[in-house]
């Protein structure tokens, strides 16, 4: 009688599942109340079972239930594997495991099987070793149930054993073999009930490796393929991979090609009712099937072609039939659909022949042919018999296609030169309801498959017949069922794994597995190569035979030979079956087997659920209790004698060995644990051998080695003895040598002194006469020029002469009969009237059509008096006689009361500008550069060529056409009357006069920073303002192509003095060239000019232009010149103009209205600048008027002394920009106003804009104690923009603490609730007062105005008033910035290559234009900014060498950067307190000295670093606290005012041993990518469009801006 169990012990119970089960006692009852039953019920469990082990032949309990256990203990611990001696069990997790990593390979690898955890890489290495050690060829049988990862694991094998074998090898086979399961599983796997990715076919995968144990090639072997699959599902299963992967993965274009839809479309897809399988991704798999095609070397047409073959399999399951009866018999027709004709398409056959293939059959009897029709059913048969064969072929076409890629190089060396690892995937097991003969496992012959291939063959064979023979001959049988009636078509099988019942009804069909002769006949005339490819060997067999002796017999089709033998060539299934049995035993038997047992936990697939019944199922079904059994009683290792005396003889302590002759031809058998003992000694016999022979040929090798040595040794003693003695003699001969080359080299050096003093006499000589030579042929040219300039100059001044001479005679005539009339009529007024009044004088009147008007005759006065007065005209007829032999000019004599006609109304009296005797007159500039005898006079013809030669043929064009509108302007010529079409689009001439087209609008103009701010307060919501007047435009707006003006329709018609005064002046802008043209002419036009109006409109005209263009270096001074001497109204105020263009600078923009107002009445232009608290200042600008002026006057008269960062701003609407404090004129900014209003079609006098100063830019060491006025403007600035929401903040609280603060400013320290609501309004956003109620913000501003220090009131309101200023400058620093578009050409890979910097008090900010900041740069990082001009190009960029790296930055206006971010830098460092040492300074001379290494930081005393007198300075070292003296050139200052942090000190110290700096990456140096277009536009010279002259009209580019926006913000004047 057992001892009944304590508790706590751990005891086998029975149960419902047919194997006890582990169960813990808990309490133990009495002996009476226990049962016998129950006490023998119950057993002790072994300790081994208890806790499980990893070896399952150490269980105590040799059971099923110690089995099932141990499995069950594994798999709750996530241990998936377990050995049964060499044999591994694998239970599926059906979960990912991180155990299958690179790490793991290397962990197994190179060890034992049984040193490691149980793992399917040790498998795999045991299989690598055995194969390596005893070269043999291995194979590992991995079998299961479906679904229990077989697949998978194959799968693991492969992984590992091309992991180890890539370390050594040089190809891609392993790549190839690893990418032949993509198709493999895609073609031969599909989604079962029990399993996702089932196998459907049996494959043997044979891996071939060189001796070295490299992988050379593979083959993959594939056994009897599922083919009913391809037609028929089972229920919540799919059809094969392949389908679906191909419908969800395809393109639109190619679905299209093979008219292609939905899955759910296709019947052979939809059977089984199941589409979708979650755990793949067809898509994703279609993919990676295309890659693996192209890595094993698949064609694109192949691909295509494999994709047209499944495309026509899914349009012919979709094909129907129609049954009808003809003479009694049934026939069938193809339904007309879609579907048939694409199949056919897409098989490339003839409709006509497919639809008779499939309908009909046709067959030989009595040597004659018979066709049967077949009925719908049958029709539907042979369409899937079609479907199937065409799958099935096209499978193993694939397979072979693999193989010629991955064994194509093992076909040129025998066989025996490789070794192998096999591995065989067989079926998986499953028992269904209805099971067919594809389903069979046969481990032994079987006679049925030989009956069932048997009646296959007989004619009238059916499935009953065939039933029948098998229940006679095997009903006595134990493992055959017979039917249980003769109606009955089941029959069953005894199975090692259970017993399997068989429906045998379609066996015989199914077996003889055949194509119709009607299909194959299709197939021929098919144009489909790869559909006639894979029925190569039928359509082969079906006509011709081919011999050994390669000879081609030729048979008939209807004869009876050819019928015999291709029935005698095609194989039933069951005899393709037995083939593939056999061959795969064979390969079986020819290797060292290796065995894994899959088993699966559950049939839901769960991760943690382990269902005991079906596993004890499995533990059955693979008789692992007997192979376990067998592993541990009996001797699994055997050896031959021989082998076995080979391997280890080694351990024998005698070299002779003789065994007898019987016990050599014996075979040993040993266990396991014997086998592990023999390889054990075996291994450490061989290492001691090994060593003895490594140390004897180690000290070989050392004595070899020393033997080498003390020869190499005596040879270089010898040798370099040798050398000394050499180099002593060679030092003699050198010594001897360099004293014959003194006394050559002296006497050559005298030889060389006669030669030289006598060349130099040479030379003399020659040049001399050379000189003489060329001066006499100067002198003789410049005497000839002399001679031909005086004559002409003699000519024209006879010519002169002549018309003087001709014009005095006439004069001297009439003035004769003038006096002589006079005196007549004088002596008889003397006798008629006593006495006369004095006459009055003639005065001028200028009316508004600007005429002059005579007075009428003086009366008569007294005849002594008269007398008196005509001797006063005599005197001056001669006189003027006497000048104009000096000077051609006409006289303008008193009228009188002669018939004489009198001198026009508007002629005047004669200029001085003919002076020759001056040496910078204009008549002498004609002279010298006038071409095609241009004289200096007026004229009021058109030219027919310029007055100055040009080369550009658009510049003499262009000259031309200004010469035109210049004598229209001055009204020296009639306007045209003709306005045409033309007219109402040339009304707008004066908005295209310069050449840019890009950006020239008004939203455009404002600048960087009111563009970036601005949007950042829109995007964070702030400001509830109205919308402007001014039409935002997108940002990559650009206006049309330049549109040419030039003569012709366009000009040719009325134009106002407005346009015309614009089209000059455009001209000048755009073509810098022809500016001295344009003076020349109105110079020219204003010389003997005698029309008083039309002289003051050209001085009007010039004084216009001297306020927007200078003349060049060559006609500055003739111009000056001639604007002394003209008319004194004038002449002051154009050559002020004149200077003031000179030092100032061309302007950019055409003249406003305003100037051409004041440039008649000559006076300054009054401005009134709007400051912070909204008063003005009054100020008398000119034309040539700059910002930096603006801002000085401004400054003047408010007493502002800290004047660096403040910039004038002009403000259109509610735009404003910012016009800097440098050389941009102020003008050009109101032009650019008018020409906006011009735009909108507005007036240009309605253009209200306004002046302001505001702050721009701080610097880094602004005090605002300084200039109290500074300070005030600028708090007023930050106040009103705070409320206006240009300042905006995400804190609340500096919104409270800043309105505190405007409050003690404003009302001290006396509190009252009144006050605080005016606050709220005066700096809080409307929008933040909505948001948040005006009394929440009433009692946040008081809470803070009641506590210190405001309540007491002791803080100065400057105080105050400057900490609101510094509190802005940290809270919004790019609000005072300067900001410049740039591209970066090179330096550190930032995200955009076009961006904004943005330099400020704080450092440098790389901006993408709104909020982002791409790179923050504080000065401290900055090394060197400096400009790099190239000068191939004509640009200049910014080169910012950072610890970053060098940022090299293209920009418009990178010297106004530049000198920015120096300014900054040399500040900074001027007021720095803290240097860095640049090197060591160890133990100096003198003891005051600091002792320092190189990246040490000093704190400079303010008194002694502030001393140029010296070249030293006081400091103390950080790093030591020791103070000394420190030399200058040995440290560098650096630009910040607070000291540097650490991190900042070992990126600015390189070369030390710091962490930061040793492991900073290298950065990487990008290149901006600039696209020729953006190279184009910056560096090629316009295009100059020619126009002939005079048949087309002179077309000049223009546009209306300037050709350096304005709007870009400028440098703050310091």
């Amino acid at each position: 009688m057992n001892t009944l169990p304590k508790p706590g012990e751990w005891v086998w119970v029975d149960s419902d599942i047919g194997v006890p089960i582990g169960a813990r006692v808990t309490v133990t009852p009495s002996a009476a109340e226990f049962g016998q039953e129950q006490e023998a019920s119950l057993r002790i469990m072994h300790p081994t079972s208890v806790e499980g082990v990893d070896d399952m032949i150490k269980l105590g309990d040799m059971t099923e239930a110690g089995l099932l256990r141990n499995l069950l203990m594994r798999h709750k611990r996530g241990l998936i594997y377990t050995y049964t001696g060499s044999v591994l069990v694998a239970v599926n997790p059906y979960q990912d495991f991180p155990f299958y990593s690179a790490d793991q390979v290397e962990l197994y690898h190179g060890r034992k099987l049984g040193e490691l955890p149980p793992h399917i890489f040790a498998i795999a290495e045991s299989c690598y070793c055995n194969m390596m050690r005893h070269l043999r060829n291995q194979c590992c049988i991995i079998s299961g149930e479906s679904g229990a990862g077989k697949t998978e694991t194959t799968k693991l094998i492969l992984q590992y054993l091309a992991a180890i074998s890539g370390e050594l090898s040089e190809q891609q086979i392993e790549q190839q073999i690893l990418e032949s399961n993509p198709i493999l599983e895609a073609f031969g796997n599909a989604k079962t009930i029990r399993n996702d990715n089932s196998s459907r076919f049996g494959k043997y995968l044979e891996i071939f490796f060189n001796k070295k144990g490299v992988i050379e090639g593979a083959r993959v072997e594939q056994y009897l393929l599922e083919k009913s699959r391809v037609c028929h599902q089972a229920l919540e299963e799919r059809n094969y991979h392949v389908f679906y992967c191909m419908l969800a993965g395809a393109t639109a274009e190619e679905k299209k090609t093979l008219n292609l839809g939905d899955a759910k479309e296709y019947k052979f897809l939809s059977k089984g009712g199941c589409i979708q399988c979650d755990s793949r991704d067809d898509a994703k798999d279609y993919q990676r099937i295309l890659s693996a095609m192209k890595i094993l070397t698949f064609s694109e047409l192949q691909c295509q072609e494999i994709l047209k073959l499944l495309a026509a399999m899914l349009h012919l399951g979709n094909v129907c039939f129609q049954g009808n009866t003809q003479n009694n018999l049934e026939t069938s027709d193809v339904s007309k659909s879609q579907h048939f004709s694409m199949a056919a398409s897409l098989l490339e056959v003839k409709r006509s022949a497919l639809a008779k293939s499939l309908t009909e059959r046709s067959f030989m009897t009595n040597r004659e042919s018979v066709i049967k029709p077949l009925s719908a059913d049958q029709a539907s048969d042979c369409r899937d018999a079609f479907v199937k064969a065409i799958y099935n072929k096209l499978f193993i076409w694939i397979v072979e296609k693999i193989n010629n890629v991955i064994y194509k190089k093992l076909t040129k060396s025998p066989k025996s030169s490789f070794l192998s690892i096999g591995l065989l995937d067989i079926f998986g097991f499953e028992n269904f309801k209805t099971n067919s003969i594809l389903d069979v496992l046969a481990v032994k012959p079987c006679n049925l498959l030989a009956l069932i291939d048997e009646e296959s063959h007989f004619p009238k064979g059916s499935d009953a017949t065939m039933l029948n023979k098998m229940n006679q001959q095997h009903r006595r049988n134990k493992n055959y069922l017979s039917s249980r009636s003769e109606y009955d078509t089941d029959f069953g099988v005894r199975h090692y794994a259970g017993i399997v019942y068989y429906d045998s009804k379609g066996f015989l069909e199914k077996n003889r597995d055949a194509v119709s002769s009607d299909m194959i006949n299709m197939v021929k005339k098919t144009k489909n190569m790869l559909l006639q490819q894979i029925f190569e060997e039928e359509l082969s067999t079906n006509n011709v035979k081919i011999s050994n002796n390669k000879k081609i017999v030729m048979t008939p089709n209807n004869s009876l030979r050819a019928q015999t033998d291709s029935r005698k060539q095609v194989a039933t299934l069951s005899a393709q079956f037995r083939q593939s049995l056999d061959s795969l035993m064979k390969a079986l038997s020819a290797c060292q087997p290796s065995f894994i047992r899959c088993f699966k936990p559950n049939n839901e697939k769960q991760s943690e659920t382990f269902d005991r019944e079906l596993c004890m199922r499995q533990l059955r079904y693979s008789g692992m209790l007997d192979t376990i059994r067998i592993r541990k009683l009996g001797f699994p290792i055997r050896h031959t004698f021989q082998d076995f005396l080979k391997r280890y003889r080694v351990l024998l302590k005698t070299t002779v060995c003789d065994p007898k002759t019987e016990t050599a031809a014996a075979v040993i058998f040993l266990r396991d644990a014997h086998d592990a003992i023999l390889e054990r000694l075996r291994e450490e016999k061989l290492s001691k051998i090994a060593l003895v022979i490594q140390r004897v040929m180690m000290g070989h090798k050392d004595r070899k080695s020393f033997l080498r040595k003390r020869r190499a040794a005596v040879v270089l003693q010898k040798n370099w003895r040798a050398y000394r003695q050499e180099k002593l003699r060679r030092k003699l001969q050198h010594g001897f040598d360099r004293l014959k080359s003194k006394i050559r080299s002296r006497k050559m050096q005298q030889k060389f002194q006669r030669q030289r003093e006598a060349a130099l006499t040479i030379q003399n000589q020659v040049r001399g006469y050379r000189a003489k030579k060329v001066y006499k042929q100067k002198r003789e040219a410049i005497i000839l020029l002399q001679a031909y300039t005086r004559g002409m100059m003699a000519r024209r001044e006879t010519s002169k002469l002549r018309d003087n001479a001709s014009m005095l005679r006439q004069q001297k005539e009439a003035q004769q009969r003038i006096a002589v009339e006079l005196k007549q009529r004088l002596n008889v007024i003397a006798k008629s009237q006593p006495a006369v009044r004095e006459p009055e004088p003639i005065v001028e009147q200028d009316s508004e059509e600007e005429s002059i008007d005579l007075m009428p005759p003086p009366p008569v006065q007294k005849v002594s008096e008269v007398k008196k007065a005509a001797d006063q005209i005599e005197k001056k007829e001669r006189s003027a006689v006497l000048e104009s032999l000096e000077e051609p000019s006409i006289t303008i004599t008193p009228s009188s009361i002669s018939t004489t006609p009198t001198p026009s109304l508007e002629e005047e009296e004669d200029d001085d500008f003919d002076d020759a005797s001056e040496e910078f007159s204009f008549y002498k500039f004609s002279i010298l550069n006038f071409q095609s005898n241009h004289g200096h006079t007026h004229l009021n013809q058109r030219l027919k060529q310029p007055l100055l030669p040009h080369d550009d043929e658009a510049d003499v064009l262009a000259c031309l056409t200004v010469w035109w509108i210049i004598l229209r302007y001055m009204e020296d010529i009639p306007e045209p009357k003709s306005a045409d079409a033309f007219s109402q689009a040339s009304s707008t001439i004066s908005s295209r006069v310069l050449p840019h087209k890009q950006g020239r609008r008004l939203s455009s103009l404002v600048g960087l920073d009111q563009i970036i701010l601005r949007k950042n307060k829109k995007k964070l919501g702030g400001g509830n303002r109205k919308a402007s007047v001014i039409t935002e435009e997108p940002e990559d707006f650009t206006e049309d192509e330049d549109i040419l003006i030039g003569e012709g329709p366009t000009l040719d018609r009325p134009l106002t003095s407005m346009e015309k005064l614009n089209i000059i002046i455009g001209y000048a802008l755009s073509r810098r060239d022809i500016r001295d043209e344009i003076y020349c002419q109105i110079c020219k036009q204003l010389v003997n000019n005698r029309n008083r109006k039309s002289r003051m409109h050209g001085w009007t005209l010039l004084s216009i232009c001297l306020g927007i263009f200078p003349p060049s270096e060559l006609f500055i001074k003739y111009l000056e010149s001639f604007i002394l001497r003209g008319p004194n109204d004038y002449k002051e105020y154009c050559a002020k103009r004149l200077q003031r263009i000179i030092a100032n600078g061309e302007r950019k923009e055409l003249p406003c209205v305003i100037e051409q107002q004041v440039a008649k009445s000559k006076e300054p232009i009054e401005v009134s600048v709007t400051l912070l608290d909204d008063s003005t200042v009054s100020l008398q600008l000119d034309s040539l008027s700059t910002s930096a002026e603006v801002c000085q006057a401004v400054a003047n008269k408010i007493d502002l002394r800290d004047t660096y960062g403040f910039s004038l701003y002009i403000t259109l609407f509610e735009k404003m920009w910012s016009l800097g404090s440098c050389g941009n004129h102020v003008f050009d900014a109101v032009s650019q106003c008018e020409q906006e209003m011009r735009r909108q079609g507005k007036p240009e006098k309605d253009a209200l804009w306004m002046l302001s100063i505001r702050k721009e830019l701080f610097t880094p060491w602004h005090d605002c104690s300084k200039d109290p006025v500074s300070s005030d403007l600028i708090y007023r600035q930050v106040i009103k923009g705070i409320k206006i929401g240009d300042y905006m903040s995400d804190k609340e609280d500096e919104y409270v603490q800043m309105a505190a603060q405007h409050y003690y400013i404003k009302f001290g320290s006396a509190y009252s609730r009144e006050n605080v609501q005016k606050v709220v309004g005066e700096c809080i956003e409307t929008t933040l007062i909505e948001s948040k109620s005006m009394s929440k913000w009433i009692q946040l501003i008081s809470a803070v105005i009641l506590q210190d220090p405001y309540a007491k009131g002791k803080l100065k309101t400057d105080i105050v008033k400057g900490d609101l200023v510094k509190n802005a400058q940290r809270a919004w620093p790019l609000h005072f910035s300067k900001f410049f578009e740039v591209i970066m050409m090179s330096g550190p890979p930032l995200p955009k290559s076009r961006f904004v910097v943005a330099v400020n008090w704080s450092g440098i900010f790389f901006m993408d234009g709104r909020d982002k900041r791409l790179l923050e740069l504080p000065y401290l990082e900055v090394k060197e900014v400096r400009i790099i001009s190239e000068s191939h190009l004509n640009t200049r960029s910014v080169s910012l060498a950072t610890i970053r790296g060098e940022f090299v930055l293209k920009s418009g206006e990178c010297a106004e950067m530049a000198a920015l971010i120096e300014k900054h830098l040399v500040g900074l460092k001027q007021r720095s307190v803290y240097a860095l040492v640049r090197q060591d300074v160890n133990k100096p001379d003198d003891p005051m000295f600091l002792v320092c290494k190189r990246g040490d930081l000093l704190l400079a005393e303010e008194d002694e670093k502030d001393s140029p007198e010296r070249n030293w300075f006081k400091a103390t070292n950080q790093r030591t606290d020791a103070s000394g003296a420190v030399y200058r050139d040995r440290v560098m200052f650096l630009p910040t005012l607070d000291k540097p942090t650490d991190e900042l000190l070992e990126l600015l110290t390189p070369g030390q041993n710091r962490t930061a700096a040793t492991n900073a990456p290298e950065r990487e140096v990008s290149v901006a990518p600039v696209s020729l277009k953006e190279f184009a536009i910056d560096n090629f010279r316009p295009a100059v469009r020619l126009a002939a002259w005079p048949a087309t009209p002179t077309l000049i580019s223009f546009s209306t801006w300037a050709t350096t926006p304005s709007n870009m913000p400028a440098a703050p004047w310091s």
